[in-house]
């Protein structure tokens, strides 16, 4: 049984390991890992994060984005994928030992591991990009485990801890899995157990928390920590545009998803209780609530988004094919029903968020690696993802450019849509903001970056990147040209 077990989950393994090799060979062209490669350099050249070098994002991706700062980025950058590959195994590992765990049979756990293993592999939903998502469904799925098999409780709190410090919605997800946790402890244990084990959960979660807020309150940047993480998320994700209208009544698109939420927590609490359904059916039901829920919470849906939702779709899908092979019963059924009801409120924050974009379609993507890599036909190898696509080529050629002249100029700032340049150049800037949207977050962030730029002693311009008329302005009072490359300009104080 142990050896059908693992046969099990090697296939759906190997599967996983062949869809993300061609990531390998992927290049410079993905915007998000360009910031947190462009903030992790700033940090290397001895920038103080959110203080001045700043995105949104909790610090954990730029620590890992760190190494290529160190190794240099042409292996660093390959580093860095084999990790997401890690990351991806690891998430596959736990997910199988939770259906193992659960006594689910081994055609859906198959299904489901498959499942996974195509998703999460190929590009569909970017999983091939080293986003905070692919880094804390593994850290969630982990949890999730312990939990389950009461494991280990600090571990499980370090774990929250590590997925705040990635990104907010995978640490919202295990919140507020722990209710369900709860009312399934309180059933099985005594009460004693269940507040000790809290008590762990609370102090894993809290004492590394502690001491990474007294680090940035010792570097004098606590505000700006808050600032980034909290307030400013808060803002990006509850903004004026993540409303809908319902009956005539306008109301932010967050109603919806936690009347949703809250109601399903609700309704499969008293199923659970009056066992109508299973622990684990309660739990993958809970999971992928919690999980939608938290994908959602910005109100746009970009891809990568969605790897969070994942792991309970994989379990639902197991559960279903298990019901299906053993004969579901009506009651069951209308119980499902009643649960997906409830859902539709939050379909109306999916609908909001628009269409779900697919950067990367995974048959041109396959082909152009396997004619242009297997096959070593060049004219494959200039899709926009590899190395020789038109963009990587013209990040990559100002680059060397911008790292071989104008050394006499130390204070420089780069007004671009192509973040890999302070990464790859590796010349220390004056930019805060290492993207031009940054600029358009907030009046706040575009009067600091006009103060850097009239600090600034060159100045260049990517006419690639929309301009902000308020910059240009400033710009064009206090520098002029001198010099161009490519679509590049080159601009020197007056």
């Amino acid at each position: 049984m142990k050896q059908k077990h693992l046969l099990l989950f090697i296939l759906p393994f190997l599967i996983f390991i062949l869809l993300r090799v061609p990531s390998l060979f992927e290049s410079y062209w993905y915007g998000d890992e360009a910031i947190y490669a462009a903030v992790a350099q700033g940090i290397n050249q001895g920038k103080t994060l959110y203080a001045q070098i700043w995105d949104h994002k909790p610090p954990f991706i730029f620590s890992l984005f760190y190494i290529g700062t160190i190794i240099g980025w042409e292996w660093g950058f390959i580093l860095l994928r084999g990790l997401n590959i890690i990351f991806g195994i690891l998430t596959l590992l736990f997910v199988y030992l939770t259906l193992k765990n659960s006594k689910i049979n081994r055609l859906p756990m198959f299904c489901a591991l498959l499942f996974l293993s195509l998703i999460l592999g190929s590009p569909i939903l970017e999983g091939n990009i080293l986003n905070a998502e692919v880094i804390f469904i593994f850290f969630n799925s982990l949890a999730f485990w312990l939990l389950l098999t009461k494991k280990n409780f600090f571990l499980t709190g370090f774990l929250m801890f590590f997925s705040l410090i990635t990104k907010v919605p995978g640490f919202i997800e295990l919140v507020l899995i722990l209710i369900p946790f709860l009312i399934i402890y309180l059933e099985e244990k005594n009460k004693k157990f269940v507040f000790i084990s809290y008590l762990k959960v609370a102090l894993g979660f809290l004492v590394p928390l502690i001491l990474t807020l007294f680090y940035f309150w010792s570097k004098k940047t606590l505000n700006d920590f808050i600032y980034a993480n909290i307030v400013f998320n808060r803002i990006y994700s509850l903004n004026e545009a993540n409303r809908v209208n319902l009956l005539n009544i306008e109301m932010p698109t967050l109603y919806l998803q936690s009347f949703s939420l809250f109601s399903i927590i609700l309704l499969s609490a008293y199923f659970f209780i009056k066992k109508k359904i299973s622990k684990f059916v309660y739990l993958s039901i809970n999971l992928f609530v919690v999980q939608f829920f938290a994908s959602l919470l910005s109100s746009k849906n970009y891809g990568h988004y969605f790897i969070q939702i994942l792991p309970s779709i994989s379990f639902l899908l197991a559960l279903i094919i298990q019901y299906i092979k053993e004969g579901t019963k009506k009651n069951k059924l209308l119980i499902f029903l009643a649960i997906f009801f409830l859902l539709i409120p939050m379909f109306f924050a999916l609908k909001r968020g628009g269409r779900i974009g697919i950067y990367a379609n995974p048959k041109n993507y396959y082909q152009s690696f396997f004619r242009g890599y297997i096959l070593n036909n060049a004219y494959f190898k200039n899709k926009f993802w590899w190395g020789n696509g038109e963009g990587v080529r013209e990040t990559m050629n100002f680059s060397d450019f911008l790292k071989n002249n104008y050394l006499g100029y130390n204070n420089i700032y780069i007004y671009t849509d192509k973040p890999w340049i302070f990464a790859l150049s590796k010349r220390k800037t004056t930019n805060k903001y290492v993207a031009w949207f940054h600029l358009t977050y907030s009046p706040k962030h575009l009067n600091e970056e006009i103060g850097n730029i009239k600090k600034s002693d060159l100045v260049i311009i990517d006419n690639d990147a929309p301009k902000i008329e308020k910059v240009f302005s400033v710009i064009k009072e206090n520098f002029k040209k001198i010099d161009n490359f490519d679509k590049f300009e080159i601009l020197r104080k007056i």
